[in-house]
């Protein structure tokens, strides 16, 4: 839940998706091909905001 509220409010983003398992977690965002925005810097925004969220996380988790 953590990703979905973080992913789903950043400018760019048109969908993501999300399998998880015991242990592991994969997640995919899907960015728009035309927005003006770079994928490089919503790519890094997507990064930021997980480590802001990185203490709602288990411990244990390692970083994506």
């Amino acid at each position: 839940m953590v990703v979905a509220v973080v992913v789903g409010v950043i400018a760019g983003v048109d969908s993501f998706t999300s399998t998880s398992s015991d242990g592991h977690s994969f997640v995919v965002v899907f960015f728009f091909f035309k927005s003006d925005r770079d994928v490089n810097v919503a790519s890094t925004d997507v990064r930021s905001r997980l480590d802001l969220r990185r203490a709602t996380v288990p411990f244990d988790a390692q970083n994506p």
